[in-house]
């Protein structure tokens, strides 16, 4: 369900990207344009190579295009210098990975203290923070150990966790459920589900599977560098 009809989360218009690989240039992305609206999930797909990463980099910041606009909130991002772009994405993206990149010498609690600080959130308020957000998930008694001691499964949800910890308006999403079976990826997606649409957040999941793409608003797959909608296949 769509939270908001008429509001645009994340604009992107005439996106391209190419990489030079051994002397030659590889188009990755060619003339992308597509409107995700507020309290949308919408899937992306395609195979491994075919742009999906790149594009939630360019839509992060995180990487600049060769041509074309991306705007997030009304804020376009491909026009923000590098430390604005940062700042930018600190406060309002979150980002879920396949690999949880949770830092492995700081225990839960830390990884999730660590995005408040950046944010300069004082420090009695970022641990109440993190106690509400880890409660939300399910991992309030995990909170001083570090990943190594942790499943899959609960590793995914403590980056969720912090993924989610500033109510970021978007959640970029790689292969989150990727490294899971089936019951653990079941728990991440209602997760997500339940934490997200609340505050009107918007995910765009970049992922190889079908199961996933079902639970989206919308479906979309990368061919050769192009976005095609997929929506209708999946309904």
């Amino acid at each position: 369900m769509i939270s908001d009809k008429n509001t645009v989360s994340i604009h992107i218009k005439n996106l391209s990207k190419g990489y030079l690989e051994g002397g030659r240039q590889h188009q990755v992305l060619h003339d992308v344009s597509v409107d995700i609206l507020k309290g949308e999930t919408v899937a992306l797909l395609g195979r491994s190579g075919s742009g999906k990463s790149t594009l939630l980099n360019l839509i992060s910041g995180i990487d600049i295009p060769d041509s074309g606009e991306v705007q997030i909130e009304g804020k376009t991002i491909t026009s923000m210098k590098d430390r604005e772009r940062t700042i930018f994405r600190r406060e309002n993206i979150g980002f879920v990975y396949q690999f949880f990149n949770l830092i492995p010498t700081l225990n839960v609690g830390e990884n999730l203290r660590l995005v408040l600080e950046l944010c300069e959130l004082g420090k009695k308020d970022s641990m109440r923070q993190c106690e509400d957000m880890l409660d939300a998930v399910g991992l309030k008694d995990r909170i001083d150990s570090y990943p190594d001691t942790l499943s899959g499964g609960e590793q995914q949800r403590v980056a969720i966790a912090r993924a989610l910890i500033n109510q970021p308006c978007v959640v970029l999403a790689d292969e989150p459920t990727g490294n899971l079976d089936d019951y653990t990826a079941d728990i991440v997606w209602k997760l997500l589900d339940k934490l997200v649409r609340p505050i009107g957040g918007t995910i765009l999941l970049a992922t190889h599977s079908a199961d996933a793409a079902r639970r989206c608003d919308r479906v979309f797959e990368l061919v050769d560098g192009r976005l095609l909608d997929r929506t209708e296949s999946f309904k």
